[in-house]
C-alpha cells in the first residue's frame, strides 16, 4: 500500500469498478530468481570463484608452518584459511610492505613474511597460552591481531 492519499484513493475507485483488472496475471508475475546482491555473497555470479586478492601465498604451506608451530606451543591448529585469519594474512602482509617503505627495504614475497613471523617472530603470551580466566588457549588469530603485528615489526 501507498503513503500518498491520491493513490490510495485511485487505488481504491479501481478495485470498486472492477477487482479482476487491478490483479496480476499469475502467468506474468515476476519469478524468484537468484537476485545480484552485492551484500548476499550467496547470490552472487561468482558463487563457484574464490574472491581476487591483489595478495596471492600459499594457503597450504601457511596451514603447515601454523600447525607445526602450534602443536609445539600447545595451541589450537587450523584445518582452512578463514576469513578472519585472511584477513590477518593480509593486513600482516601490508604493515610489513609499509615498513619497507618507512626504512627503505626491499620487500619480500608474502609467503615468505608469513611463515617467517610465524616460525621466528610470534611469541604467544601467557594469556594466549591459556594462563587467563578461562584457561582457553587462542591461536592464528590472535597471532594476527595488528597489536601484535606492530609489536614484532616495529620492535628492534
Amino acid at each position: 500500500m501507498t503513503s500518498n492519499d491520491k493513490m490510495r484513493d485511485l487505488i481504491g475507485c479501481l478495485k470498486k469498478s472492477n477487482h479482476a483488472g487491478v490483479m496480476t496475471i499469475s502467468d506474468s508475475v515476476m519469478q524468484d530468481k537468484k537476485r545480484l546482491d552485492k551484500n548476499n555473497m550467496s547470490f552472487s555470479e561468482e558463487e563457484s570463484e574464490e574472491k581476487k586478492s591483489k595478495f596471492t601465498y600459499d594457503k597450504e604451506r601457511i596451514k603447515q608452518t601454523w600447525n607445526e608451530k602450534a602443536s609445539e606451543l600447545g595451541l589450537p591448529g587450523i584445518r582452512s584459511i578463514t576469513d578472519t585469519v585472511e584477513k590477518g594474512l593480509v593486513r600482516l602482509y601490508k604493515s610489513y610492505l609499509k615498513m619497507c617503505r618507512e626504512v627503505g627495504k626491499e620487500p619480500n614475497d608474502m609467503d615468505t613474511v608469513i611463515n617467517g613471523y610465524i616460525e621466528h617472530g610470534y611469541k604467544p603470551t601467557k594469556w594466549a597460552m591459556g594462563e587467563n580466566p578461562e584457561g582457553k588457549k587462542f591461536g592464528i588469530a590472535t597471532a594476527l591481531t595488528q597489536q601484535k603485528i606492530d609489536e614484532i615489526l616495529g620492535g628492534q
